[in-house]
């Protein structure tokens, strides 16, 4: 079962899973979202229904920014710690676009609870031709003090546009 905002847009999915034992549905999971003015989901809250309380309890959530282009420039997902009543960074990702707003980079940051601060995890690259055809991808992982390329795609494309090859590369270490 779900609602819609006056956009129809879903703000709350309530799931059900069924009880074999007692033959009965029992609810499962409730997702809350919300939208900026332009539909773009800027958060969403996970819960799961809790039978011995009978209470909703949050699990995770994640928000979102955009740019004014409606392109999604970051992302953070945090979970729900259940001791302090409080939610826990987790990971986040921030988003780079060009002018014809195709993605150029990514990089993924995990939460360090040691260093209390985010940490470099994974980088994307993309290169665009002046067709919007993505001619180049490249995957990185964070060593500590720089990132290690390990993964790298290239694309050619027929005059028409159409894709010719794509060749995947993994890096020798």
């Amino acid at each position: 079962e779900y609602t819609n905002d006056s956009k129809g847009n879903p703000t709350t999915t309530i799931s059900w899973t069924y009880d074999e034992d007692k033959m009965v549905r029992v609810l499962d999971e409730k997702v809350h979202n919300t939208y900026d003015s332009h539909g773009n989901s800027t958060e969403e809250i996970g819960q799961r229904y809790d039978t011995t309380s009978v209470a909703w309890v949050n699990e995770e959530k994640y928000t979102y920014t955009y740019d004014v282009n409606d392109n999604m420039t970051g992302a953070a997902n945090n979970y729900w710690d259940t001791q302090t009543s409080a939610w826990v960074n987790n990971n986040q990702t921030s988003y780079t676009h060009d002018a014809n707003n195709n993605e150029t980079e990514r990089i993924t940051m995990l939460w360090d609870f040691q260093a209390s601060a985010f940490e470099n995890n994974s980088r994307e690259t993309t290169a665009w031709n002046a067709n919007d055809n993505a001619t180049l991808s490249e995957s990185y992982s964070w060593t500590g003090s720089a990132w290690d390329k390990y993964f790298r795609t290239t694309f050619t494309y027929l005059s028409g546009g159409e894709k010719d090859t794509e060749l995947d590369e993994w890096s020798a270490d």
